[in-house]
């Protein structure tokens, strides 16, 4: 018969096995920039502004691995990628009240004018700033100009060699001091 240590231990582990962990989705658009600026009164304007969805000229190529990243000894001294959609990549990650992860979809070139017009507004810029996709209205719109995305990325790179020099290092320095093994030694 299982004492009733062992068969709370059984039903903990059995929780968290079949609990598992889901990650939440939120639209990039809607993600909550927050910002310390704020424009003074005098320079705040209640001019209409429109937002255009950005041309996305960043190309087909997704991630770039570099070569040192598939050579076997030099790897051990590099490895790194560029992603050049970092909207893309999951690390758009925030985190609820009670610590449950959420993950921003959506494009950077359709979510930006939704991006932008929130932080002109928490910036006090003016009031009246719409995304065009939210335009009901026909307006001449020969007075706008369009924004383009020629390069976004982030860089990963990483040395295995210097990492794990680091960590014997952090080790070493965790073990006993020598003070301490060297009365072990005296006592014996």
């Amino acid at each position: 018969m299982l004492s009733s240590k062992m068969k709370i231990s059984f039903i903990s582990v059995f929780i968290v096995l079949f609990a598992g962990c889901a990650f939440m989705a939120q639209q990039l658009k809607q993600l909550p920039l927050s910002t310390e600026e704020s424009i003074v009164n005098s320079k705040q304007t209640d001019k209409s502004i429109l937002i255009y969805p950005l041309i996305d000229l960043r190309g087909k190529v997704y991630r770039y691995w570099y070569p040192t990243s598939f050579i076997p000894p030099v790897n051990l001294f590099h490895i790194g990628m560029y992603d050049k959609y970092p909207e893309s990549t999951g690390m758009l990650r925030l985190y609820t009240g009670g610590g449950k992860p959420i993950v921003s979809v959506g494009s950077l070139p359709n979510s930006f004018p939704y991006l932008f017009a929130n932080t002109i507004r928490e910036m006090r810029l003016t009031n009246n700033v719409t995304p065009i996709e939210q335009i009901n209205t026909k307006i001449d719109l020969n007075e706008f100009y369009f924004g383009r995305f020629f390069l976004t990325f982030i860089v990963h790179d990483l040395c295995y060699l210097c990492l794990t020099l680091l960590l014997i290092k952090i080790l070493h320095n965790a073990g006993p001091s020598d003070e301490s093994r060297i009365a072990k030694e005296r006592t014996k």
